[in-house]
């Protein structure tokens, strides 16, 4: 990792709830790995929220950098891959990305069992496809009170060329302390 990225996720750790906007889906499977390692080495538990990645991949990628903890929320095998849960030991499932009460439970009862995670939400774009404006901001909203009322930290991903209106970036603007760009 070079050394702004470094500094910017430095920088990034020191707020709760932060807006990473990255150009494509390419830049974040470049970063992720990096971003996670540099995450653990600063004591935090990784937990990824996933909206388009099986648990079952994200489970092999963490593993192979030799992440000593991590969990991982995922909302996309039950409702896309019938639910193949094999080598997940890590994981927590809910039943479709659609469902944001059962993913702010799930995401609570982490945050309640450990100290000092980092969530990572991938993505707030993917999240748009299955769920209304008003719903991913009311998310957004409970998510970052719940990260704000117990130190932890949350980076909600956003996609730049998916298509999402810069009316609805200023809206979720007010709920973040820190935006960053990779």
């Amino acid at each position: 990792m070079d050394i702004p990225i470094t500094n910017q996720l430095d920088s990034a750790l020191n707020k709760n709830v932060v807006m990473l906007f990255l150009n494509d889906r390419n830049e974040l499977d470049k970063q992720i790995l990096d971003i996670f390692s540099f995450v653990s080495k600063k004591g935090f538990i990784p937990l990824y929220v996933t909206s388009s990645i099986p648990a079952v991949s994200i489970n092999a990628m963490l593993r192979n950098i030799g992440l000593p903890k991590y969990r991982i929320i995922d909302t996309i095998t039950n409702s896309l891959y019938n639910g193949s849960k094999d080598d997940t030991e890590n994981a927590i499932f809910v039943d479709s990305p659609a469902d944001l009460t059962r993913l702010s439970m799930s995401i609570d009862n982490v945050l309640k069992e450990n100290k000092d995670v980092f969530v990572f939400i991938d993505s707030i774009t993917a999240f748009l496809i299955y769920n209304p404006e008003d719903e991913i901001l009311r998310f957004i909203h409970y998510t970052s009170s719940v990260v704000r009322e117990n130190n932890h930290k949350v980076f909600f991903v956003v996609l730049s060329n998916a298509g999402i209106s810069s009316a609805f970036i200023d809206k979720i603007r007010s709920f973040i302390d820190y935006e960053m760009r990779l």
